[in-house]
């Protein structure tokens, strides 16, 4: 038992990741490769959505691929994932549209409710009893989340505006009634529906689940030591980055 080796760790000790978790060979340029900014940009050391959507109004001697990549960058940056109000386009993003297909496939919409989720949940309750508070992210997909869950809410909190034009793909526009929302806050039982679908009715989906007392002689052991008294060290841990090359 005491030659089983400790398990190992997937980065050394006070090397771990932090911040946003994006794949690094998509951020970067290859080597040899002039970074992806200078095409779009240029020489400008920052550029920010309301300029990009100043490029898009006025030049017309952009290519229809410049058009669709300045377009993508503003509605990630300047609309779902919006951090402040001069809001910078991000070197990384830049350089992820370098590929569109590999931009457009990366789940924005996750980026964008985890970016509002954590500004809100950061937020004292006083901050956000106030009148105004400035939330980062797209704090309305909260709203649409509201809506679709809760059929009661269009049912009874709603005026509904048909759209000026003939064309059927044109969605209603749809204005909330805060009082009767409240209404609803207030009942006993309100019907939710699940917008998630559950896993026995989505195809391809593997069951997730594991035996949760299973015997681990690695742990034995490290439970073993901590008895013991015995202090780790950055040895004791051999995987990890710092393993790959071994």
């Amino acid at each position: 038992m005491a030659d089983i080796d400790l398990p190992s760790r997937l980065f050394a000790d006070r090397e771990e990741p932090a911040g946003d978790r994006v794949n690094m060979s998509l951020i970067r340029p290859p080597p040899g490769v002039t970074p992806y900014w200078f095409t779009l940009f240029g020489g400008e050391n920052y550029f920010t959505g309301e300029m990009l959507l100043s490029k898009l109004q006025k030049s017309k001697a952009l290519t229809s691929e410049l058009r669709v990549k300045y377009a993508c960058l503003l509605l990630v940056d300047g609309f779902l994932g919006r951090r402040s109000f001069h809001m910078m386009i991000p070197r990384e993003h830049v350089e992820m549209i370098r590929d569109l297909d590999v931009f457009l496939k990366y789940p924005w919409g996750r980026y964008s409710f985890d970016m509002t989720m954590q500004c809100i949940k950061s937020r004292s309750l006083l901050q956000l009893a106030q009148a105004t508070v400035a939330i980062q992210g797209f704090i309305h997909a909260l709203v649409l989340v509201f809506v679709e869950a809760i059929p009661a809410v269009l049912s009874v909190g709603c005026d509904r505006t048909e759209p000026e034009s003939d064309d059927e793909e044109m969605f209603h526009v749809i204005s909330l009634k805060l009082d009767k929302v409240w209404e609803l806050d207030g009942e006993d039982q309100v019907d939710v529906l699940s917008i998630i679908p559950s896993a026995d009715v989505v195809t391809g989906v593997e069951d997730c689940g594991w035996v949760d007392e299973v015997s681990d002689p690695s742990v034995h052991v490290l439970l073993k030591r901590l008895e013991e008294g015995v202090k780790s060290s950055r040895q004791m841990f051999v995987g990890g980055i710092r393993g790959w090359g071994q």
